[in-house]
C-alpha cells in the first residue's frame, strides 16, 4: 500500500472519530507489513460505517436536525447559484449565437449544463459545511445522512422529469439524456461531503466521548 493511500484512509478514519485504539491497531500492523491494501481499507470503511451507523442511532434528533438544517440551507443558496448560472447561460448563449453555433444541440446542451453544475456544486458544498460546522463532534454522521437524503430527492426529481418527456420526443436525445443527467446529479451529494469533510474535525467524536 503506497503512503499517500494509507495518510487518505487514515484521515477519513479520523475525520469519521472512528476509536483511536483501532486506529492505532491499524497503523501498528500496517508498519509491520501485515496487510494488503483491500485488507486495510475494507477494515477503514467497516469502521467508519459502524461509527457512523452509531451516531445516527444514538443521536436521532440531531439527525433531524442536521436534514432540516441541510434542506434550509439548500433552499436559500439555491437563489444565488441559479441567479449566477442565469447570468453565464446567458452570456454563453449569446457568444454561441454570435458565432453561429446555436444550431449545435450538444454544444447548446453542456455550454448550459457545466456552468450551472458549477454553482450548484458550490451550493451543496456551502451546505455540507454548515451542517457539519453546525453539528460537531457528530458533523459526518450528520452530513452522511444530509447526503443520503439529498441523492434521493435528486434523483427523484430526475426521474419525475424525464418520465414527464413525451413519447415522441427524439430517443437520439433522450436516451443520452438519461444517462449524463443522473451523472452530473451525483455530483450535489458528493460535494456537500466534501464540504462536510472539510468543517468536520480530527477525532471529534472520539473526542466528544
Amino acid at each position: 500500500m503506497t503512503q499517500e493511500a494509507f495518510s487518505f484512509a487514515l484521515w477519513l478514519a479520523e475525520r469519521w472519530g472512528v476509536d483511536q485504539a483501532l486506529v492505532g491497531d491499524l497503523v501498528e500492523r500496517r508498519s509491520a507489513g501485515r496487510v494488503s491494501r483491500i485488507w486495510y481499507w475494507r477494515q477503514v470503511l467497516i469502521a467508519v460505517a459502524i461509527q457512523m451507523l452509531r451516531d445516527l442511532a444514538e443521536h436521532k434528533l440531531l439527525a433531524g436536525r442536521a436534514l432540516a438544517v441541510g434542506a434550509v440551507a439548500y433552499v436559500l443558496l439555491s437563489f444565488p447559484a441559479n441567479w449566477m448560472t442565469g447570468l453565464a447561460n446567458q452570456a454563453i448563449l449569446t457568444a454561441l449565437v454570435r458565432n453561429g453555433l446555436s444550431s449545435h444541440f450538444w454544444l447548446v446542451f453542456w455550454a448550459h449544463a457545466l456552468p450551472g453544475r458549477f454553482f450548484v456544486y458550490m451550493a451543496s458544498a456551502a451546505t455540507g459545511w454548515l451542517v457539519g460546522r453546525l453539528h460537531r463532534p457528530y458533523s459526518m454522521a450528520m452530513v452522511c445522512v444530509f447526503c443520503c437524503a439529498l441523492l434521493l430527492f435528486e434523483y427523484g426529481m430526475v426521474a419525475f422529469s424525464l418520465l414527464a418527456v413525451p413519447a415522441a420526443a427524439n430517443r437520439f436525445v433522450l436516451f443520452p439524456a438519461s444517462v449524463i443527467l443522473p451523472v452530473l446529479v451525483l455530483g450535489r451529494p458528493l460535494s456537500a461531503l466534501i464540504g462536510g469533510l472539510s468543517a468536520s474535525g480530527k477525532g471529534t467524536t472520539q473526542a466528544a466521548r
